[in-house]
């Protein structure tokens, strides 16, 4: 029995963009790699970079987006960056349209470091809305929908969850973001348009002529 084929396939491309503030130490802004803070001792600053990759889904279906790999540095205070933007883009093969960007706002956390690694412990999260700009097949709007990180692989188990990536100080991790595809609104066909204005046209002259009867 052969496989069904998949909705949709392509591949994704990231990069960092709009560190704040605009007084952090950063570098690799425009790239997948984003470094931030000024390190005070061997353990190095902090860095955030994404990985590519391919999918192939249905629709309703969650795939694997990406890759964040989250290093958690020693930095020296008010050196730090609170966010930076993920600009996600995904090409499609299938359906065949143009690559599609869309940015996500990233929060980073700073914990106050302490004789606590758990209490130490940095993470992440998306801000705001998790849709990419929607995409259309054969009349029909989809959309591409965030839902979050999963598979944490390296210290960065913690309390991390599908909505924050934790990671302990001076450690780093893993964690895959995922997707899916939706049906968002069904764009009516021009021949049913064009009947729509046929009927339109023919209320207005009924009320006309009804207006001047009366």
């Amino acid at each position: 029995m052969s496989a069904l084929a998949a909705d949709v396939t392509g591949f994704s491309t990231g990069t960092f963009v709009n560190p704040l503030p605009a007084t952090a130490i950063t570098s690799g802004v425009g790239t997948n790699t984003f470094n931030f803070g000024t390190a005070f001792d061997n353990v190095g600053a902090g860095q955030i970079s994404f990985e590519s990759a391919s999918f192939s889904s249905g629709f309703n279906t969650p795939f694997k987006l990406g890759k964040l790999r989250y290093f958690n540095g020693t930095t020296v205070n008010d050196s730090e960056a609170d966010s930076v933007d993920l600009s996600l883009g995904l090409t499609f093969t299938t359906p065949s349209i143009p690559t599609s960007f869309s940015t996500f706002n990233l929060s980073l956390i700073n914990s106050p470091n302490t004789s606590s690694p758990d209490d130490s412990a940095d993470y992440l999260f998306f801000n705001g809305t998790k849709t990419l700009a929607p995409f259309f097949i054969d009349g029909i709007s989809y959309n591409v929908n965030l839902t979050g990180f999963g598979n944490v692989v390296g210290d960065g188990f913690l309390t991390s969850n599908s909505s924050q990536f934790r990671i302990r100080e001076g450690s780093s991790a893993t964690a895959d973001l995922f997707g899916v595809v939706t049906v968002a609104t069904e764009v009516p066909e021009p021949g049913s348009l064009a009947l729509l204005g046929i009927g339109l046209v023919g209320l207005i002259a009924r009320r006309k002529v009804k207006s001047r009867n009366t």
